[in-house]
């Protein structure tokens, strides 16, 4: 099976389907969308399906989901797949990250630079990092996990840092 991905009414890309035994596999593929973190959904005729956040891979957005097959049956027929926003930097106090050393750890700092969808923000003394999350990746700052807060609904991992540049619990 094959859908039309849309997002704000236009088609951008595509969903798969493929049967695997028990198991059903989803992955998702559509043109880059910029400003933000986007989430796709399948509508059934009986309930939707939340498939999770396209992640940027190779100048595309890709998902890749597994689930059992019972659950999807659940929806009924695929009637539509779209993307929504989930999280934007359009907000003025979000902000790209400033070129050079942020986190004064060298390892952290290149980590930080591989991820062109990092965000930060001014907060009280502080500041704040935002980087894109989803479950099937590999955890953004691994160094950091403790000191996260996973906002799983928003597709990001959100950091809290204070005036000397240290993690917040």
């Amino acid at each position: 099976m094959r859908c039309p991905l849309r997002c704000e009414g236009r088609t951008l890309g595509e969903v798969r389907r493929r049967d695997e035994g028990c198991t059903v596999v989803f992955e998702a593929e559509c043109e880059c969308l910029t400003d933000g973190l986007y989430r796709a959904y399948l509508t059934g005729e009986n309930g939707e399906l939340p498939l999770g956040v396209l992640a940027p891979e190779d100048g595309r957005l890709r998902l890749r989901k597994r689930f059992p097959a019972r659950e999807t049956e659940k929806i009924g027929r695929i009637t539509e797949a779209r993307a929504e926003k989930s999280f934007s930097f359009t907000d003025e106090s979000w902000k790209p990250l400033p070129p050079g050393p942020l986190l004064q750890n060298a390892r952290l700092d290149r980590a930080l630079a591989a991820i062109p969808e990092a965000r930060m923000r001014r907060s009280g003394g502080g500041w704040e990092l935002a980087l894109p999350y989803a479950p099937e990746r590999p955890f953004p700052l691994p160094e950091l996990f403790c000191f996260a807060r996973v906002d799983a609904s928003g597709g990001r991992v959100l950091y809290r840092f204070d005036e000397k540049n240290h993690p917040i619990f």
